[in-house]
């Protein structure tokens, strides 16, 4: 009883309670009475105050579940199927119990009819969208509705089933009214989808009820996974194949245009490209050519010949009254006349000038005249030709080495007649002695010759010497020196040019990359930062954020100041900005993964698992992520980009009920069988109870 109650009863009894004279006379009479000192039409607790008061001894108070048998002055218990609520029923006739309440239909019985109390219903519940029916509402049982497993939905209420996601969408969450269409970039072929596929690398999804993924065409590719569209390869890359994560690059000799393309083009006749992953070839400078297609450098015109124009394909022979030396030349060079006084030694033919030669004085010059009766006679010095001093007119006198045996018939027995060496026998009649010409020896005396590869007359004509810088080798050979070649046209060693080196007779070309003197006898690799090419006479060096592979350096490579994904960076030798840097490529991507950036910021080369996989160790790559359901009452973590799922986790849920409750899916609770919930709403919280 509250304060409030405890004061009005008193207040009650203070106005009908009668003076104590009285009292006797009221509590003798109450039977009689009772209905005039207390009205039935009094409250409850008024009421009961009343019959305390005016009748003590006489009134039975019967507690409530019992009911008052006047015969026996004893308050039995309710039959079956009644009650009676009333705690305070104070009777002096006797009472019955009330008949048991029947729920009406759309209520069960929510609890039983009780002695004390009568049957409670409840509503029947009605099952939300995400949820269907099983079984209908019972008499004694309300509506059961189970939530819409993962991959299903209802979307009306009282629904009897759920329905499957179509594919292209998915639905991960119990007790859901409505499936989600599947992101761009993956496919759900199936019905009933908990997740969506995710396209692997090289592959796409355009839209988002695809139910496959596309391969992406030659010429473009795709790094990443979940990709809604594929990237066209750039210009200087192409890709023959379909469903590729990335482009290949055009090797050197080799362009690309344009993006898109799926072969690279070979550079023509006349051009060459050193570079890889090129839009454009370069036309040959003047100076050298390429007969050939897909090259990577150009080839040096050799001596003696020139091409003026770029992007040619053969070298022009120098014209004669020209030459040129050197290698490379865009032009020859006109060729010189000696000067008075001097004659050519050797002749202008297309690799070198001509060489001249003082004109011999003979000894007492004046005596000699030509055409005189002197028995000496004297040719003087012309263009192509020395001064000849005087010689004998007539043949020599017989010697042990000279013999002259004539037949009768006017022959000439070689095997006796000889003249001197460095003369020759000319005419039969008279028999004469000639000297040999310049440039020839008479070393049998009998006829005239020129001397080896490599050698002129000595001074008397009866022997060769090698002409210098040649020497003479152990088979009597004469042979250039190293850093010298033998010119076969002039007849002499000349110097190899320079960034060619000389072995064995002949000159060959530096490598790109390498540099020499001239009459070098090596090549010499060009400094780190430095290159050279074709056109170049020396090293040079390599521009602010460039540098040169220590491998070739013919070229300079741009140095970059960002690596793409799939890329590790270290740094551009030579270059003290520490911006710049060297991309090289990283091992190969794992399967399920795709380039980026990760939460491990300690890897070289940075790649994230697609959706459904998690990082292993260094060999095992992206595994699958786990996908066994928990067991009722354990929780599922997510996957993470390093760690797999577990069900370690115990579900926890401060509405599910101690007694008589169950865990179903997941971490979600229903009642045992045969219970239902009851809920009980105290304003600031709500308790549950299966009863």
């Amino acid at each position: 009883m509250t304060v409030r109650a405890l004061f009005l009863y008193v207040l009650f009894l203070a106005l009908i309670r009668p003076s104590r004279q009285g009292q006797t006379s009221l509590c003798t009479t109450c039977l009689t009475h009772q209905s005039q000192w207390c009205p039935a039409s009094l409250p409850t607790l008024q009421l009961h105050a009343c019959y305390h008061t005016y009748c003590p001894t006489n009134c039975v108070l019967c507690p409530a579940g019992t009911y008052y048998l006047a015969t026996a002055n004893t308050c039995p218990a309710c039959p079956a199927n009644t009650y009676q609520p009333d705690p305070y029923l104070y009777s002096l006739t006797t009472t019955s119990c009330l008949p048991c309440s029947s729920c009406a239909a759309g209520y069960y019985k929510a609890t039983s009819c009780l002695p004390s109390q009568d049957t409670v219903c409840a509503q029947c519940s009605v099952c939300q969208p995400g949820f269907y029916m099983t079984t209908p509402c019972q008499p004694t049982v309300d509506t059961i509705c189970p939530a819409c497993p993962p991959g299903a939905f209802s979307n009306t209420t009282a629904a009897t089933n759920c329905l499957a996601c179509t594919p292209g969408m998915y639905q991960p969450n119990a007790s859901s009214s409505s499936c989600s269409v599947c992101p761009s970039g993956s496919i759900q072929p199936n019905a009933s989808a908990t997740t969506c596929l995710s396209c692997t690398p090289g592959n796409y999804a355009a839209s988002p009820t695809d139910t496959a993924c596309t391969s992406c065409a030659a010429g473009t590719f795709q790094p990443n996974a979940s990709s809604s569209s594929c990237i066209s390869c750039p210009s200087g890359f192409f890709q023959p194949n379909a469903s590729t994560t990335a482009c290949l690059t055009c090797d050197p000799g080799q362009y690309a245009p344009t993006a898109t393309v799926s072969a690279c083009t070979s550079c023509a006749p006349g051009f060459f490209q050193p570079n890889a992953s090129s839009v454009s070839c370069v036309s040959c400078p003047s100076g050298t050519i390429q007969p050939n297609t897909s090259t990577t450098s150009c080839t040096a015109c050799p001596p003696g010949a020139y091409q003026p124009l770029p992007a040619h394909t053969a070298c022009t022979a120098c014209l004669p009254g020209t030459f040129q030396p050197y290698l490379a030349a865009s032009a020859c060079l006109a060729c010189s006349a000696c000067p008075p006084g001097s004659f050519m030694l050797s002749g202008c033919n297309g690799l070198q000038n001509i060489t001249c030669q003082p004109c011999t004085t003979c000894p007492d010059q004046p005596a000699y005249h030509a055409n005189s009766n002197n028995s000496k006679t004297f040719t003087p010095c012309s263009l192509f030709f020395d001064t000849v001093c005087g010689t004998d007119r007539s043949c020599p006198l017989p010697n042990t080495s000279s013999y002259y045996s004539w037949m009768l018939d006017g022959s000439i027995q070689l095997s006796t007649i000889a003249c001197r060496q460095g003369n020759y026998l000319s005419g039969l009649n008279p028999k004469t002695c000639t000297p040999c010409e310049a440039w020839l020896v008479g070393l049998n005396g009998i006829y005239c010759e020129p001397c080896g590869p490599l050698q002129a007359p000595y001074i008397d004509q009866a022997s060769c010497m090698c002409v210098p810088p040649s020497t003479m080798n152990a088979s009597g050979v004469c042979v250039c020196p190293d850093g010298y070649y033998h010119d076969a046209s002039a007849g002499v060693c000349s110097p190899c040019p320079i960034n060619t080196m000389g072995l064995g007779g002949s000159c060959t070309l530096c490598p790109l990359g390498y540099y020499s003197p001239s009459t070098a006898t090596s090549c010499t690799l060009c400094d780190a930062g430095k290159y050279r090419y074709s056109s170049d006479a020396t090293c040079q060096s390599c521009g602010a954020g460039m540098y040169s592979q220590r491998v070739e350096f013919k070229v300079c490579t741009q140095c970059s100041t960002k690596c793409e994904d799939g890329y590790m960076a270290s740094a551009c030798p030579g270059e003290t900005n520490t911006s710049y840097m060297i991309c090289s490529p990283c091992p190969t991507l794992p399967d399920h993964a795709s380039w980026g950036m990760t939460l491990d910021t300690n890897l070289p080369c940075n790649y994230t698992c697609d959706a459904g996989y998690y990082r292993g160790n260094k060999t095992e790559g992206c595994l699958a992520c786990n996908t066994t359901q928990c067991e009722p009452g354990y929780n599922k973590t997510a996957c993470t980009e390093f760690a797999d799922s577990n069900c370690d986790t115990e579900c926890k849920d401060e509405t599910k009920p101690r007694l008589f409750s169950q865990w179903t899916l997941g971490c979600s609770w229903a009642c045992s069988p045969g219970y239902s919930l009851s809920v009980t709403d105290y304003w600031l919280f709500k308790v549950y109870e299966c009863v």
